[in-house]
């Protein structure tokens, strides 16, 4: 709920009383203004909010979503010892929450670090399930185990962070950080197309980083570990009508890497870095698998990943600068083929183990012409290589590689305005196309980052100061991509962005702002399948797909006089997706256009009582509304419903804020 950062520095503060004092006026130097610049600030804000209705989506991950009071609690403790350099901060943000932050840190400048940090990440979902379903969040279900009651899922995480780290002789450093997650709650789930189910969630992530650096004037020099584990509390959901359904298994992930940089001269540097994971998923399956003569009792799953960059940037005059950068990375699944199941129609039995390796290049040249222009080149190359997979449901593609040529002209227009004008071409192919061998189309592209593709995309930006008291950035975006025809696939896109942002002082105490951003992408493409089952025979279907977005925000801040502040903001996004289906098909089958609103106004004021009291209110109105019709109407076959509601709500809030120096 509040806006305060946890980690507010005092540098800022520090520096502006030590030029004060240095002015060598003794009244200064005992004015309280100044203290408060010397010394680091201490907050404490305590109050209440009252939410006006239920609203799950307004609270999604706040916590705050069922109507009635909430603590309002902040609170950020700092001190240092002026004998020491030690530096003790404590930090709560939402503390009355559940979504709420928790920090303690301690700093011997110069010498070590400690901090322990916690995070409670909620989250509520906002659709709304009439279910007969029993079990719900636990590993066994039942299908229509009690009358039809509306449900509401959620998942909460408690997310811990340990960090330690110390000053070593002869420019080195040791950090090492850990964090432990636990997550738990029940979240949307299903089984085949039409069973209602929830996913029991009981997870615990563990993750450890530890790095040692060495640093001197021209050298940098980073090591460490860096490691993962997953572990799943529920391997399973037993159903009691039907099939059991597996859940994610237990992995885990170990990677040592080192990076670097070396200042070759004062214009020219050098970086790279080198790093090898392993990655590893060996649960036992719950149920043995039944193949005549498998004796595995798990996947045995291994992927062993090598990354290797190396860039250099140098400037060998004042007008000319380049830049040059390789990155190459190799996926490599080691886990064994094996045969797990009796092949049938459309399935071999055995897994897929599936390998990739990726291989960029980027290499950039820019120039300042005697005019003040400034020119700048680049050419950007990637290479895909993947596993060739032996039973394909579409074309399949080995490589796919791609050029990208960039060219920029950027000058001050005036003394007040400043362009840009960027194009870029890019030219995606790669190796023939396998065909599939599924009994399915040979021609369909998918997925559609396979297909040959052209891009050409063009960005005009500009930075404008009219006036002292007036600044405006404009950002404006056109990419047109053409893809070479098959008779399945994408055929053409195109998409569109402009973004205008606004800032105007009133005063020297109100503020203006303002942003708007309109957004509009389509696609043209072709599928094949059938429709309402064996009513309609297998066909193409044509669709025309877009996205149009427009959003604005306009906020305000001033001061009516030395005691009352006051500041509003306004936000609101309209968001369309338009399918335009072409095909022979039933009225049923034909989807419908779906628009979703939402506009959030903030209102604050604050009060000084005196210099380190003072009293807020805060109003936050949020509307939600959709025609969604993924949702409704749709009925599982259990009898399930479910529904993403509109809502509309308000919270009031009510505190009092003490500081401290």
């Amino acid at each position: 709920m509040s806006r305060h950062h946890p980690r507010r520095s005092t540098r800022t503060r520090l520096l502006a009383g030590a030029a004060l004092l240095a002015a060598g006026n003794p009244a200064l130097a005992e004015d309280d203004s100044v203290v408060q610049l010397i010394k680091p600030e201490s907050t404490v804000r305590l109050g209440v909010g009252w939410l006006s209705e239920d609203d799950r989506r307004f609270g999604q991950y706040s916590g705050a979503k069922d109507k009635g009071a909430y603590l309002l609690l902040d609170a950020d403790y700092v001190k240092r010892d002026d004998a020491t350099g030690a530096w003790t901060r404590l930090f709560g943000r939402n503390v009355g929450l559940d979504s709420r932050e928790l920090r303690g840190e301690y700093q011997l400048q110069g010498n070590f670090g400690a901090s322990v940090e916690y995070s409670g990440i909620p989250r509520n979902e906002p659709v709304t399930v009439n279910t007969g379903l029993t079990g719900i969040g636990s590993a066994s279900q039942t299908l229509n185990g009690t009358p039809l009651r509306d449900v509401q899922l959620d998942t909460k995480r408690n997310r811990w962070t340990l960090g330690f780290d110390k000053e070593l002789p002869a420019g080195m450093d040791f950090k090492v950080r850990y964090i432990a997650e636990d997550k738990s709650g029940a979240r949307l789930f299903g089984r085949g197309t039409a069973d209602f189910l929830t996913e029991p969630i009981d997870f615990r992530s563990q993750q450890l980083e530890a790095t040692l650096g060495y640093t001197t004037e021209k050298f940098q020099l980073v090591g460490g570990y860096y490691g993962s584990a997953f572990t799943n509390h529920n391997s399973v959901i037993d159903v009691t009508t039907g099939t059991d359904i597996s859940l994610a298994p237990d992995n885990e992930s170990h990677q040592l890497f080192v990076s670097g940089g070396y200042s070759f001269s004062p214009t020219t540097r050098g970086n790279f870095k080198v790093a090898y994971t392993r990655g590893t998923q060996n649960e036992n399956f719950f149920t043995a698998p039944t193949f005549p003569g498998n004796t595995q009792t798990s996947l045995n799953g291994r992927v062993d990943t090598t990354l290797v960059q190396a860039g250099i940037t140098a400037r060998p005059t004042r007008e000319l600068s380049l830049l040059g950068n390789l990155r190459y990375e190799d996926r490599d699944d080691k886990t064994p083929r094996v045969q797990f199941l009796d092949p049938s129609a459309g399935r071999d039995g055995f897994n897929t183990p599936f390998s990739r390796t990726t291989t960029t290049a980027t290499g950039e040249a820019s120039y300042l012409l005697p005019i003040d222009l400034r020119l700048t080149g680049g050419l950007d190359y990637e290479k895909r290589k993947r596993s060739v997979l032996s039973v394909r449901q579409a074309s399949w593609r080995e490589e796919n590689d791609e050029t990208t040529l960039r060219l920029e002209a950027r000058r001050s227009l005036s003394q007040t305005l400043n362009g840009a004008l960027t194009l870029s071409f890019a030219d995606r192919d790669g190796s023939d196309f396998l065909p599939a061998n599924n009994n399915a189309n040979p021609d369909l592209v998918d997925p559609i980052h396979f297909a040959d593709r052209k891009r050409n995309k063009v960005r005009l930006s500009l930075d404008w100061v009219p006036m002292e008291a007036l600044s405006l950035q404009l950002v404006a975006d056109y990419a047109h991509d053409s893809y070479s025809l098959r008779e399945l696939g994408p055929e053409s896109g195109r998409a569109q962005f402009l973004g205008l942002d606004a800032n105007y002082a009133l005063s020297d105490v109100w503020q203006l702002v303002g942003w708007m951003s309109f957004d509009d992408s389509k696609m043209n493409q072709t599928t094949q399948t059938a429709a309402n089952g064996a009513v309609i025979p297998l066909q193409n279907w044509e669709a025309q797909l877009r996205n149009k977005g427009e959003a604005f925000g306009l906020g305000v801040r001033g001061r009516i006089n030395e005691k009352i502040n006051l500041g509003a903001d306004l936000q609101y996004a309209n968001d369309s997706n338009v399918y335009n289906l072409n095909a022979v098909i039933p009225a049923s089958a034909l989807l419908p256009e779906i628009n979703t609103r939402r506009t959030t106004l903030r209102l604050f004021g604050e009060y000084t009582l005196q210099k380190n009291l003072s009293l807020r209110l805060d109003l936050i109105h949020d509307q939600f509304k959709t025609n969604d019709w993924t949702w409704s109407g749709f009925v599982y076959t259990d009898g399930t419903t479910a529904i993403n509601p509109n809502t509309s709500s308000t919270l009031v809030g009510f505190s009092v804020v003490y500081r401290m120096w």
